[in-house]
């Protein structure tokens, strides 16, 4: 059919259609990458934009018809007419290789500061996309693309967001001088200076203000001046939190909340979080399981940072132990083990034994048991104490108890006989003479005692001792 004269219109758009539903069912279609790229020069926009569409999916990267298309593209980014720009642009983003990339780079930054919108973002893109194929291409890149977050549009801004998130990631000291331009675009955003249209369930650009947030603080967390700047703004925005109505409002309040729990905190932002954490936990905008979650991962950085508060949230982490959901019961036990104190530690050890007993992954078992002897270990007000709370861990988790976990604790046991003298040894084989008169005697602990007799067995005395 393409080999046809006087093809109308719609029947090139249906035989490029038909190319690439060939493509997609795995026939070779290299006999059609010539006609398609004839076709770009279609004057009908519809055409046009079949036959961009078609180019992008068909072509190879390294295909030669790549650079016979070169001065299709140019006239349509040079063309008048609007529509042919955007669908130039649209489709450039797939179609720059490295046979192309410096063809449409003076065009490309040409249309960065042209009066439409819409074509402003979609050459900020092919700019990114550009400089990712051919590094060093584009001459100050950084400062090209920061004229895109100081552009009026927030399409633009949004389009240029997500290369900065990642600079803050790899690099968060690049993008230390753009602090102030990020705290300005946050701010506009929250104080609705932008078009409704960026607005979802009553909150503005909600998906923007949390990588806004998220580039903030890797940036400055490090930073003590720095991140004393940005957490005055943090302060001001959790501040205007009053009641939460939609789960998009949570979204954007955890965030914030985590960032700031990240970075260098006074008592009253502290208190501030500790309060709009409470205020997570008790909104009705999101079902149990999902606001539990949400809450718990908070408290649990919450804690990280001052393990004092944790007391404020231990109804709320028992109830969660009790929960049906598996991840629920995990993030609470991992939780309280990171902040329990030693008079606690029994408790949990009552709670271990159900728990174990309803989680279904070994990997998530092993990880809380292992928690659990650090947590002794690190806990323990006496040598004697430690041997018996660690002998109680053993026997509730016997077949999680792994060769580097058993031979810790028997390394622990050897120092406390040599440096803490005769006293603590005799109280040590009262713990173990306890232990080995259990009638189900765990393999973990069955080991231990072997190991123990053989290595101060000499120390008893006489037999019956």
């Amino acid at each position: 059919e393409i080999q046809r004269q006087s093809l109308s219109d719609l029947q090139i758009w249906e035989i490029l259609l038909r190319v690439i539903y060939a493509e997609m069912l795995g026939h070779n279609t290299q006999f059609a990458h010539c006609y398609v790229v004839n076709s770009l020069q279609n004057s009908n926009y519809k055409v046009k934009r079949m036959a961009y569409n078609a180019a992008g999916l068909l072509l190879e990267k390294d295909s030669p018809f790549r650079i016979l298309m070169i001065s299709s593209v140019q006239k349509d980014l040079e063309n008048s007419c609007l529509y042919n720009k955007i669908i130039a642009l649209n489709c450039l983003v797939s179609l720059i290789s490295g046979f192309n990339s410096s063809a449409f780079l003076v065009q490309i930054v040409k249309h960065l500061v042209n009066s439409q919108p819409v074509v402003r973002k979609k050459a900020f893109l092919c700019l990114i996309q550009l400089e990712e194929i051919a590094p060093g291409t584009v001459t100050n890149f950084r400062e090209e693309l920061t004229k895109g977050l100081r552009d009026p549009d927030l399409s633009v801004i949004m389009a240029v967001t997500p290369y900065f998130s990642k600079l803050a990631k790899d690099s968060p000291d690049d993008c230390k001088s753009l602090v102030p331009l990020f705290l300005s675009v946050l701010e506009k955003i929250l104080q609705r200076k932008f078009p409704a249209d960026y607005e979802y369930e009553n909150q503005p650009a909600p998906w923007l203000c949390i990588t806004l947030v998220k580039i903030l603080s890797s940036t400055t967390r490090h930073d003590r001046e720095l991140s004393a700047t940005v957490l005055t703004a943090f302060q001001s925005t959790l501040s205007g939190f009053f009641a939460l109505t939609t789960d998009v409002e949570v979204s954007v309040l955890f965030q914030i909340i985590m960032s700031v729990l990240q970075m260098p905190l006074n008592a009253d932002l502290l208190t501030l979080c500790t309060e709009k954490i409470t205020m997570i936990s008790r909104s009705g905008c999101l079902r149990v399981p999902e606001r539990l979650f949400v809450t718990l991962r908070l408290v649990k950085q919450l804690f990280s940072v001052d393990g004092s508060r944790s007391e404020e949230f231990q109804s709320l982490l028992l109830d969660s132990l009790d929960s049906s959901d598996e991840s629920l019961r995990f993030l609470a036990m991992e939780t309280m083990l990171a902040t329990v104190a030693p008079s606690g530690v029994d408790v949990l050890m009552q709670r271990l034994a159900p728990f174990l007993q309803l989680e279904s992954e070994r990997s998530r078992k092993s990880i809380i048991v292992q928690s659990f002897a650090k947590v002794i270990e690190l806990r323990a007000p006496s040598p004697t104490w430690f041997v018996q709370r660690t002998l109680q861990l053993f026997r509730q988790s016997d077949t999680l108890v792994d060769s580097e976990l058993l031979n810790g604790f028997i390394d622990s046991i050897r120092e406390i006989v040599e440096f803490e003298g005769a006293e603590i040894f005799a109280q040590i084989n009262e713990v173990l003479s306890e232990y080995s008169n259990k009638e189900n005697l765990c393999e973990s602990t069955a080991k231990l005692l072997g190991w123990y007799l053989g290595e101060f067995g000499h120390l008893f005395g006489e037999a019956g001792d």
